[in-house]
Order: structure tokens, then C-alpha cells, then sequence
């Protein structure tokens, strides 16, 4: 997991070395913040970004996922929530994987997870290792607006 602010974005050496990371984060830099919410494809189902504005949650309301397929990265844009982050490997699958949604749920880990409070201007990226619950209401924002590229690890690779 990597968390971070979109204004260190041209000195983080880490997106320097993925065409994928460049290409999402010129991507968040040119894109007006009142774009219309919907999905759109940068390098079709390999890259592309969604929009969405939701209500945030009380934390019990909220469960943890992981990804196996794609690398998550999430924009604040407006508002704010709160995302839960743990090691897959300390939480338990409540279900079994979802390929076509690229899902798998779990419950809260017993092990108290760590909080991220996501601003408008912050990212993280969470890797098919990190378990991240998202949504949670940070005990201001009602609402939040973000951006979440969705990478296929394929790309990671060229």
C-alpha cells in the first residue's frame, strides 16, 4: 500500500518506473474535477478510471476486499472517508473470489487495521496484497467524490 499526495507525484521515482502509474497520473492531472461520474478506459479493461461520488458509512457497515487481478489507485476529490487497510494475509475470506468482479470480501480483521484519512489531493494504491475498506465516514464528510484507476498487473509487467 502507498499513500500519498497528488502535488509529490512528479518526484515520486516509484511512477517513474511504470508506464501504467505515468499514464493514470497525467490522467488525474488533466482531467477537470467536475467531469460527469462514470468508467472510462484509458487502455480498455487493462486501464481505466471511475468516477464516483457515494455517502461515506458507519465503519461496522463497511467490509474489507483485495483484488487479484487489478492495482487499485483511488483520487479524493471532494469530501473525505476514511479506508481501513490490513495485510490480506491477517484477514479471513468470508466468500470465495469473484473473477469477474476481481473481489474477494472479508469481515474485519481482529487485528485492529490501520485508518487512512483520504483528503481531497491524497491517493493510495492498494497491491492484490492489501486488504482496504473504503467508505467509511471520517466524522465530518457525509459525502466524498474519488477517482479509482483500476490497472490490470499485466501491465506492471511490460
Amino acid at each position: 500500500m502507498i499513500l500519498d499526495r497528488i502535488d509529490n507525484i512528479d518526484t515520486i521515482k516509484y511512477i517513474k518506473r511504470s508506464l501504467a502509474l505515468q499514464e493514470t497520473f497525467e490522467w488525474f492531472k488533466s482531467t477537470p474535477e467536475d467531469i460527469e461520474e462514470g468508467m472510462y478506459e484509458l487502455r480498455g479493461k487493462d486501464l481505466y478510471i471511475i468516477v464516483t461520488s457515494f455517502d461515506t458509512q458507519p465503519r461496522g457497515d463497511c467490509i474489507f476486499e483485495s483484488h487479484r487481478a487489478y492495482v487499485d489507485v483511488q483520487y479524493m476529490i471532494e469530501g473525505g472517508e476514511i479506508i481501513d487497510w490490513s495485510p490480506i494475509k491477517l484477514l479471513t475470506p468470508q466468500d470465495v473470489y469473484n473473477e469477474e468482479g476481481d473481489c474477494l470480501l472479508y469481515p474485519a480483521p481482529e487485528e485492529v487495521p490501520t485508518s487512512l484519512r483520504m483528503t481531497p489531493g491524497r491517493f493510495a494504491i492498494f497491491f492484490p496484497e492489501d486488504g482496504h475498506s473504503v467508505k467509511i465516514n471520517d466524522g465530518i464528510n457525509k459525502r466524498a467524490k474519488k477517482w479509482v484507476a483500476k490497472i490490470s498487473l499485466d501491465l506492471f509487467t511490460q
